[in-house]
């Protein structure tokens, strides 16, 4: 991504979004995260499936929040990095 802004002055920001939830979210194959499956088992009235000792973490984003973000990224002005 720095070689696009190097040759072509075009400034890029890339963001890799894991575990978003939303009104589009999948509830079955590969891709469904625990609160798609979960809200398909909810409305089918089964019982909710979790792994583990269900005492496990994870961090979600809610996908209107990441549209929201991604605007913002458009006007940062980092120079290079991770953040």
């Amino acid at each position: 991504m720095n070689l696009y802004d190097k040759l072509y002055n075009l400034p890029t920001v890339n963001c890799r979004f894991f575990m978003v939830y939303g009104p589009r979210q999948p509830s079955e194959g590969e891709y469904a995260i625990v609160t798609g499956l979960f809200l398909k088992q909810v409305e089918e009235g089964a019982a909710l499936t979790i792994e583990g000792d269900g005492r496990g973490l994870h961090s979600s984003t809610f996908g209107l929040n990441l549209s929201a973000f991604c605007g913002m990224g458009m006007h940062l002005r980092v120079v290079q990095g991770v953040h």
